[in-house]
């Protein structure tokens, strides 16, 4: 991942997205294989200063960490694997992988519902299912009728849109449609509302 005025994402990966294995730090200058090493280097030289770069190689379900940070005219090795990146839509890659590693553990199903999974009863019945959210027909729209009333910053508009807000919206504002549904339109609201139940499922925040 690549922070700076340009976002990239580079992951270089042979396995599963890890959960409580955080692996190691190593020193990207000393860790990379020469063959790799030259084409990363040649990319971020293109960034603008204060450019960071940041490499998961996951083996085994184990990763490695590699970070690197470009000034003036250096490229610096830096541990920023637990830096906050901002990524953008990248990150429903993420949660739709993390969507298939739960299938794949017998942890859900692709086609069941996700409305059971809330802990409250949706004020619109119609089911919704896992696959539908991670292919954007699910029906819902692109954002969810109370959005604005949580956006409390322009430069940060879902950073209060949490918990809370996804049930005022399920319970009291959700107009779902049947026949909208498995037609494609693309949701951010659905993206959001997957990644919220896969955590719920996983018991994280």
């Amino acid at each position: 991942m690549i922070r700076g005025c340009k976002t990239l994402l580079l992951v270089l990966c042979t396995g599963y997205v890890w959960a409580q294995d955080p692996g190691g730090y190593k020193d990207f200058h000393e860790g990379i294989l020469p063959s790799k090493k030259d084409s990363v280097l040649e990319k971020i030289r293109q960034f603008p200063d204060g450019t960071e770069l940041s490499i998961a190689v996951i083996h085994e379900r184990r990763p490695t960490f590699y970070g690197l940070k470009k000034e003036k005219d250096t490229i610096r090795a830096v541990p920023n694997f637990q830096s906050a990146f901002e990524i953008g839509s990248i990150t429903k890659v993420f949660t739709a992988t993390l969507l298939a590693n739960f299938v794949e553990d017998g942890m859900v199903g692709l086609n069941e519902p996700i409305n059971g999974y809330f802990g409250f009863v949706m004020g619109d019945s119609i089911p919704i299912t896992f696959k539908q959210l991670a292919s954007h027909t699910s029906g819902l729209p692109p954002l969810p009728d109370n959005f604005l009333k949580w956006q409390k910053d322009f430069r940060d508009p879902y950073r209060e849109y949490g918990e809370e807000a996804l049930k005022e919206y399920f319970i009291d504002a959700i107009n779902l449609d049947e026949e909208d549904q498995n037609k494609y339109v693309y949701s951010n609201l659905g993206a959001g509302v997957l990644g919220f139940v896969l955590a719920t499922i996983g018991n994280q925040d």
